[in-house]
């Protein structure tokens, strides 16, 4: 019998279902109460494009990777591209809207992220949910109708400056919400936070602390330095974190045989993969994917 791989969530999938408007290329779409249709009571999926999700009305068990939220009316989630998403026990008024658009999408329509990057990723990286206000949600609620009348009548630089001035209002509510400490202010956080933010994309094919101080333009010791400074975590601890990670997901939602996920994460052998694994672990992968 044919094995199944890890459901997935594309942009391009979700252009076709109801109750979407899309951005004229294939990088952005608004969605209303996706979950029936994708079916995510039962599978696993895998998002293929950054998620923010408002809930609007009930309420939803949300897995989140391998982290658990509860997803409440006035809750806000975020996730990453490749981020593994199961939602159970929901109520028979859950609603969410939420958006869906690429990295590059973000790119190419302008958007400064540069002080909004550090306030999304502090959310991103707890997968917590975060409550907002009636006001406040009043007021994420009307972007989201001004975002879906500017899509539907085919405006797409009135829709880009929306989404300038949403962003900035998310990022300020969610400021406020914030521990003082979390936002980059020294050379060393924003050491980190570019850390994070290349870890983020390379760390299932690169687990050297020497690529990563490469990339950003500084020396191993000194990154290594910076990086335990800021998290209390050394750089290769962050690294190992990432790789483990991503491993279990691979472990527990695909079905990826051993030797696949060993060449997927870029190990030379399934003996290295396995004896690596078992090291932060205290299990072999094959064990893992048994409990």
């Amino acid at each position: 019998m044919e094995e199944k791989d890890l459901n997935t969530i594309l942009i391009s999938q979700i252009r076709k279902l109801k109750n979407c408007v899309c951005y004229p290329d294939e990088d952005f779409v608004l969605a209303d109460d996706l979950c029936d249709e994708l079916d995510v009571l039962q599978y696993p999926y895998q998002i293929k494009a950054v998620m923010i999700a408002f809930c609007v009305s009930g309420s939803a068990q949300v897995s989140l990777n391998l982290g658990e939220t509860t997803l409440r009316k006035n809750n806000m989630i975020m996730a990453l591209p490749g981020t593994i998403v199961q939602v159970s026990d929901k109520s028979p008024d859950f609603l969410v809207r939420m958006l869906l658009f690429s990295s590059d999408f973000i790119r190419d329509a302008n958007i400064n992220l540069r002080t909004m990057a550090p306030i999304f990723k502090y959310v991103v990286d707890r997968t917590q949910d975060f409550m907002f206000d009636s006001l406040e949600m009043t007021v994420a609620e009307r972007y989201l109708d001004l975002l879906r009348d500017t899509i539907a009548l085919g405006q797409p630089d009135i829709t880009r400056d929306l989404l300038v001035s949403f962003f900035r209002a998310i990022s300020e509510m969610l400021r406020r919400r914030l521990p003082e400490t979390s936002v980059p202010r020294t050379r060393q956080e924003e050491y980190f936070r570019n850390f994070m933010v290349a870890l983020e994309k390379h760390h299932a094919q690169e687990r050297s602390v020497a690529f990563y101080a490469d990339a950003l333009h500084i020396t191993p010791k000194y990154l290594s330095t910076v990086i335990k400074e800021v998290s209390g975590k050394s750089a290769a601890e962050w690294i190992d974190d990432f790789v483990i990670k991503e491993a279990k997901n691979l472990l527990k939602y695909s079905s990826k045989s051993i030797q696949e996920i060993t060449y997927a994460l870029n190990f030379s052998t399934q003996s290295f993969f396995g004896k690596y694994f078992k090291r932060h672990t205290g299990m072999s992968p094959s064990e893992y994917r048994l409990s």
